[in-house]
């Protein structure tokens, strides 16, 4: 069956899955417990032995936090194991204290989130009262699993040059690009060369799942304050069962410790500190006074030539330590508080530009202006356009021909003018000059105004018990509005106001049950979305289009907001408050973890169980009615010269406007306003960390991913179901409901379409064997799913509410009898016929909402493409989207696996070296990947040539099925009668004939898209310095390869060798499986620190010069280097007519081209200024025509001398998706850097300031280059721009200053 029924049994496999995971769940719920190591917290674990290797049970191991003086301790099992988990990350001093042996005490222990240090402890013979004590760090080495990433603390990052920038606050998820197996993604980074948005981000422990926002940085960026934050972990290789996603970034709330600590900082940027960059000295600006011209040479508002303004400030304020209250309470050891504030204040000045107002003549009525002296108007000549305008009331027909009379000296009557219309321009600024275009000079400011706070509370109930409780909230205000597309004042401004808010809350509680056996318990919640982004006009009385007289408009955003006017035709003014929609999408995630940690023997059980609830609000626009824009054309006010209107010299839309005569309009009409997208994922796991000898562990883990597909809260949404019969049409497939909605005629009965995937198991296996004390191997793999398609991800993905609206439209009148405006807005009573202010015209009643029913795809115009019971031709105006039943439910799925070697040099610097490579299945491609469900031809058809577009005629049939057999036969009856009407003889073709659906204008593959693959293999290599002599450096490197078929799709289909030059033949998508948009071969990332060895307690402390001048000092850096991503050639050669019903148009490779490459004029860049950006071509190999088989010079493709031609006729060009010719963008280098000075006010406050620099080099990538881009340069053959550049970077060298004094 194709649908599952809310009441149909569920299968077997469901059935048992369902009630194993009911067992587990009782038995788990009375444990309370949650992972061991993860939780966002840490382990130590190793294997208790002595001088002889025999294991020594019952050891009391005992954990000390060096901050805040908690203790946790575990024994040993019975085979010499011990693990201590959960651990708040920190620094920590472990003692083993066992009968008849020395106590052995190891300081300097690191823990981090997420991450199992392994130490191995040989205990000496003697009394217990004899104490060991080791104070070196022991090596850094990964003992105990095989996980890659890496990890960046606190106090270093802190340390690192990081710029507030964007106007907004100092971006912390940047970091996370730094580490091995991570590039820059959309948002967040890209993980093992998965996809973007595909990766989780992490907060202590807890998935920060959004639907709408998976995989993105904001949730961290805009709610959590940079220095809430005690370290970075990501992780890309090596899982373990508690993790989901392609890949993890975890950010760990900072906690308070023993001792208070606070800090207060400020960052500032201002113009004075920024260096010009590569274009915007002869940017072109205009400023506050119209005067145009470069900016180096160009007087700002204030008279003066400046930079690009920048002006941006962060506060932050960071507070933490023991509750205290003297005489009362002492929470030394026991309760812990942190607090931080986080306030940014970043505007730019206005980016001034010209719009076109109607003059004041023309505000008036009179539009001589257009009109120059000779020809009878006041317009300035050579510059006026001479248009004429045109009574449309005067319009007389004489059969089909048609007249209408001029206004004498374009001069509108006054009493013919509109109330309304001069109501709606009374708020116009006056012009500036007496331009009839460009005469306006405006600019909105831009910036931010964020707030952010953070709190957390750890209380140590006892040495069983832990509980801690945080929250972060945060605000982001834009000042004064979001950015728009235009100039001009409110209510004609393009921009809405908009507030960012997110909150998070999470509660953890620890117990140890007994020694071996612990309980951790964790919930989360978070909201990302904020107040709808709101339309600048709304709620502002004098502004709404009832206050200035519109009457009939639906009650909602058509009646509360200023109305939007778009004006068509040369010289026309600047569009009103377009686009204006007010509108929200907010999120809502429920966490809940659950584990219990069990050590028997040499295992380490970890058994749990994850639960979320994900729900998404989100509407197109907030209210029952959509904004309404009135489209004033030319047409109304122009000659009508039979049926057609001289527009060319006649008519102008404002003249339509100042007249009242709307050329169409439309609204939409919806009960309801929110949709309401529900997810509940569950995902119970277990891990077994296997102590096979005290130098052999290996991980062993499963979990299973329940990840049910989309479903809206009260089922309020429509699809497309192939297997049952079109009542129009009489073919298969038909538009059809969700849940009850028009009943068992029109709807499915059920609340989805599509079959839940039960076998989303994703087992875990690894191991790390110690060779020797100083070298490690490490191998692992592991199968992991993420949200997307169906199952949620970086955007809702359904198929669509259609069917529950009411659209209301009015479309334009074509010339002839017929010509005029839709409806006039205009109350002047110059003429009774025409007297109206009501929308839709006089007497019209907006259509009630008609409910879901079996007729709605007739009456939203999706089917169509038949003729009806009366004759007429029906045609379908709307696509429909298909709900397929197997990819609706299958979630992206990743094959991670890795090998390597850890080698510790010394005790402080480790190298790593590793093998690391992902399969990804499931993730998002191109509309076309799918061809038949996408709506393509098959290309087995294209030999038809020019018989795909012509009607589906008896005759037509006749001769496409003599050259393909077979084919072609009409897919319905009222296909063919279609075909032979005139209004449908262009719908109804052989080539619609030839698609899926053709009583559909087109189909929408929604969630089919999501079955695209793509393979990464990977080198790593990493060098790891901990702190030693006041240095921390870290260099990582990654060479890696990516092919995958997620980008553009020239056909879903198999292509024949007949359709292609090359003759050879393909299966589908394997043409377009090419080097992927992510392939970055080189990546490398070297960060770190570095005080200066002088001052007090170091180099000559004793010495009070030494001290003043060299004391204190810190320098730090990023260097980062990335290559280029591949180019993707194109053609634009491809028609409708010389190629239906394919993809991505592609070039032909020119077989008889023998150059290796087709670079030319030397490296990127080379040879341009700003000023000639764009000038220069650095590909050979433009075909400047689109004629289809043509190359270079306009000779036929293999006669020619170029490396591409265009594809033949009704043929399918051959070039690689990517990299033909090894093409790539500039790769893209940068090094940041840091500089600061420590000054001690007191024994226990000192003050640090601080200076940041980016781009140290002020180096300049073009076209967009290893940013992950190659949008800035030309990429199409038949473009006059192939292979120029449009685009130079804009991070130029710039400074920020810091002042810190903490305690």
């Amino acid at each position: 069956m194709y649908f599952r029924n809310r009441t149909t049994p569920v299968p077997p496999l469901s059935r048992q899955l369902v009630a194993w995971l009911g067992v587990l769940i009782l038995i788990l719920l009375p444990a309370t417990a949650t992972f061991a190591q993860s939780g966002g917290q840490g382990a130590i674990q190793g294997t208790v032995t002595d001088s002889t290797g025999a294991v020594i049970p019952n050891a009391r191991v005992i954990a000390t936090n060096v901050d805040t003086g908690v203790k946790t301790e575990r024994p040993t099992s019975s085979g010499g194991l011990y693990d201590i988990s959960p651990l708040q990350p920190g620094n920590y001093t472990v003692e083993v204290q066992a009968q008849g042996f020395q106590t052995h005490a190891q300081q300097n222990i690191q823990v981090n989130a997420l991450d199992v240090f392994g130490l191995n402890v040989t205990l000496k013979t003697g009394s217990q009262t004899e104490t060991v004590t080791v104070t070196g760090a022991p090596p850094a080495l990964d003992t105990t699993n095989a996980t890659l990433g890496g990890t960046i603390q606190g106090s270093e990052y802190l340390e690192l040059p990081l710029l507030v920038s964007g106007n907004q606050q100092r971006d912390i998820t940047q970091f996370s690009n730094l580490l091995p197996g991570a590039q820059p993604g959309s948002r967040s980074s890209v993980i093992g060369g998965t996809a973007t948005r595909l990766g989780e981000l992490y907060v202590d422990g807890l998935p920060l799942t959004t639907i709408s926002q998976q995989g993105d940085n904001r949730p961290v960026f805009n709610v959590i304050p940079l220095e809430a934050i005690d370290e970075i972990k990501v992780v890309t290789s090596g899982f373990s069962a508690e993790y989901q996603g392609a890949g993890l970034e975890n950010y760990n709330l900072k906690s308070g410790t023993n001792k208070y600590h606070g800090t207060v900082a400020d960052f500032i940027r201002n113009t004075a500190f920024d260096t010009w960059g590569f274009s915007a000295p002869w940017a072109t600006i205009t400023n506050a006074s119209g005067v145009k011209g470069p900016q180096n040479s160009t007087p700002n508002s204030y008279g003066h030539i400046s930079k690009p303004a920048d002006h941006q400030n962060e506060l932050s304020i960071s507070f933490g330590g023991p509750v205290r209250i003297p005489h009362l309470f002492d929470g030394r050891d026991k309760l812990f508080f942190q607090f931080t504030l986080d306030k940014v204040h970043a505007q730019s000045a206005p980016t001034y530009g010209f719009d076109t107002l109607p003059t004041a003549l023309m505000r008036q009525g009179n539009f001589c202006e257009l009109l120059d002296p000779a020809h009878g108007g006041c317009g300035v000549t050579g510059t006026a356009p001479n248009y004429v305008i045109y009574d449309p009331s005067t319009q007389s027909c004489n059969g089909t021909t048609c007249t209408r009379t001029a206004f004498p000296g374009n001069v509108i009557p006054a009493a013919q003018i509109s109330p309304l219309a001069k109501a709606m321009q009374q708020f116009l600024p006056a012009p500036i000059n007496t331009n009839l275009t460009n005469n306006y000079v405006g600019g909105i400011p831009t910036g931010y105004k964020n707030y952010i706070v953070s709190d957390k509370m750890d209380w140590d109930i006892s040495p069983r018990q832990r509980l801690s409780a945080a929250y972060t909230s945060g605000r982001r205000h834009a000042v004064p509005y979001t950015s728009g597309s235009a100039n001009l004042p409110v209510p004609y401004l393009a921009a809405t106001l908009s507030t960012v808010v997110g909150d998070y809350l999470e509660l953890e509680h620890t117990f140890t049950i007994r020694p071996n056996l612990v309980n951790q318990f964790k919930i989360g919640y978070q909201y990302f979305g904020g107040p709808p982004t709101q339309n600048s006009t709304e709620g502002i009385s004098k502004y709404e289009a009832t206050t200035l007289g519109i009457t009939g408009l639906p009650p909602g955003q058509a009646s509360d907001e200023f109305p939007g006017s778009s004006f068509a035709g040369t010289n026309a003014p600047t569009a009103w408050s377009q686009p204006d929609i007010t509108n929200k999408t907010v999120t809502h995630t429920y966490d809940l973890l659950d584990n219990v940690e069990w050590v028997i023997g040499r295992h380490a059980l970890n058994i749990g169980f994850q639960f979320q609830d994900l729900m998404e609000n989100f509407s197109s626009f907030n209210s029952p009615s959509s904004p309404t824009t009135y489209a004033w054309s030319n047409n109304e006010t122009a000659q009508v010269t039979g049926t057609s209107y001289a527009t060319a010299t006649t008519g102008f839309s404002y003249a339509s406007y100042m007249l009242g005569a709307v050329g169409s309009t439309s609204t939409t009409l919806q009960p309801f306003s929110d949709i309401g997208d529900r997810y509940h994922p569950m995902s119970p796991y277990f891990q077994d960390d296997f102590k096979v000898t005290p130098k052999l562990t290996v991980n062993v883990g499963l979990r299973w991913d329940y990840m049910p597909g989309f479903r809206e809260a009260l089922d309020r949404w429509s699809f497309l179901n192939p297997n049952i019969t079109n009542p129009y049409t009489g073919n298969m497939g038909s538009f059809q409901f969700a849940g009850n909605y028009g009943g068992s005629s029109a709807s499915c009965g059920c609340d989805t379409p599509v079959h839940t995937y039960w076998k989303n198991f994703g087992p875990r296996l690894g191991f790390a064997y110690s060779m020797d004390s100083k070298t490690v191997l490490r191998a692992g793999g592991a199968i992991l799913y993420s949200h997307g398609g169906g199952t949620g991800g970086a955007a809702a993905n359904a198929t669509g509410q259609t069917g529950f609206s009411q659209p209301v439209s009015f479309t334009a009148n074509a010339a002839g009898p017929t010509a005029g405006p839709v409806f006039y807005l205009n109350n002047s009573g110059y003429n009774a016929n025409l007297n109206n202010t009501n929308f839709g015209g006089p007497g019209y009643s907006l259509p009630a909402i008609t409910p879901p029913s079996a007729t709605s795809q007739l009456s939203t115009g999706l089917v169509g493409n038949f003729v009806n019971s009366s004759g007429a031709f029906v045609k379908s105006t709307a696509g429909i989207n298909y709900g397929d039943p197997y990819y609706g439910d299958r979630t992206p799925t990743f094959y991670f696996y890795n090998a390597g070697l850890q080698r510790s040099i010394t005790d402080s610097i480790t190298v790593t070296v590793n093998y690391a490579g992902t399969i990804s299945h499931f993730i998002a491609g191109a509309s076309g990947l799918r061809g038949l469900q996408s709506g393509e031809i098959n290309p087995i058809y294209l030999p038809l040539g020019a018989l795909l577009t012509k009607a589906a005629t008896p005759t037509n049939i006749a001769a496409a099925q003599a050259i393909v057999a077979g084919c072609c036969a009409t897919p319905y009856p009222g296909f063919a009668a279609a075909a032979a009407t005139t209004a449908g003889s262009s719908i109804a073709t052989i080539g619609q004939g030839l698609k899926w659906m053709p009583q559909y204008s087109s189909t929408g593959d929604t969630w089919g898209l999501y079955s695209a693959n793509a393979a990464y293999n990977a080198f790593e290599f990493s060098l790891a310095i901990r702190p030693t002599h006041g240095l921390t450096l870290n260099v990582n490197y990654t060479y890696n390869k990516e092919i995958d078929d997620a980008g553009t799709i020239r056909t879903g289909y198999d292509i024949p060798g007949s359709a292609i030059l090359s003759g050879k033949s393909w299966k589908a998508d394997r043409i377009d499986r090419s080097i992927s948009v992510l392939d970055q071969p080189q990546n490398l990332a070297v960060f770190g620190v570095y005080k200066l060895p002088f001052g007090k307690g170091h180099l000559g402390g004793n010495n009070f010069l030494v001290r003043a001048l060299a004391g204190g000092w810190v320098f730090s850096g990023t260097a980062t280097y990335l290559s280029g991503v591949p180019l993707f050639i194109t053609s634009s050669a491809c028609t409708s007519t010389t190629l239906p019903g394919q993809g991505t148009c592609m070039p032909d490779v020119n077989p008889n081209f023998t150059g290796k490459s087709i670079r030319q004029n030397g490296k990127w860049g080379n040879g341009v200024t700003a000023l000639t950006l764009g000038t220069v071509s650095y590909l050979s190999g433009a075909v400047t025509n689109t004629v289809p088989g043509e190359g270079a010079g306009g000779a036929a493709c293999t006669a020619s001398t170029g490396p591409f031609c265009n594809s033949g006729n009704y043929m399918i060009g051959d070039a690689p998706r990517g990299g033909a010719f090894n093409l790539r963008a500039p790769s893209n280098g940068r090094i940041n850097g840091g500089l600061r000075r420590n000054f001690n006010i007191t024994e226990l406050v000192k003050f640090e300031f601080g200076v940041d620099c980016q781009n140290i080099l002020n180096s300049v990538t073009f076209g967009g280059g290893g940013g992950g881009s190659a949008s800035g340069i030309g990429q199409n053959i038949n473009a006059s721009t192939f292979g120029t550049l449009t685009s130079a970077s804009s991070d130029s060298r710039d400074f920020q200053f810091s002042g810190r004094i903490s305690f």
